[in-house]
């Protein structure tokens, strides 16, 4: 019995080795730490070595020690600091460099972060940290806002730095 089992744990151990370093097919040659593999040209920074991330020469392992794109594709302007590229229309603020910033005409930097000069009009309000909110259905009792945002909603009111 105890035979079985030790063959059964050593053939588990060999599939899984071998899972995590299979061959990744040529248009996807990167492969992270978790055995998946990725095209050269995918937006996202991985988990991998710098002999793997070499792979790619559009890639670097970048500060935060993930495989990044050098640059990221024109349709995602913007890196953020773990090295994934976002496009200019997200309605969160993106911890990116304020020249990253710079390539979304309509974002700007807000407290370390670069953020929407104006919210979309399903989430009209915008916090002091660069967050876009909705009017209705969400409690924002926490959330620190100008009393000009808080004026974008009728029915919310403001009181001590809130709009509730």
């Amino acid at each position: 019995m105890v035979k079985w089992i030790f063959v059964f744990c050593f053939m588990t151990l060999s599939v899984w080795a071998q899972s995590r370093d299979k061959i990744c097919p040529p248009d996807k040659p990167l492969q992270d730490k978790q055995g998946w593999c990725y095209a050269c040209d995918n937006p996202y920074a991985f988990d991998m070595t710098a002999m793997e991330c070499a792979k790619c020469p559009n890639r670097e392992i970048n500060s935060a020690g993930r495989c990044a794109v050098k640059t990221c594709p024109v349709d995602q302007p913007m890196q953020d600091q773990r090295g994934w590229c976002y496009d200019c229309a997200r309605d969160f603020p993106i911890e990116t460099s304020v020249e990253d910033c710079k390539r979304c005409p309509n974002r700007r930097m807000l407290h370390n972060m670069c953020a929407l000069k104006e919210c979309p009009a399903h989430k009209p309000m915008q916090g002091i940290y660069g967050y876009c909110y909705p009017c209705t259905g969400e409690d924002l009792t926490d959330v620190e806002m100008t009393v000009d945002q808080c004026a974008k909603c009728p029915g919310r009111t403001f009181k001590e730095g809130r709009c509730v």
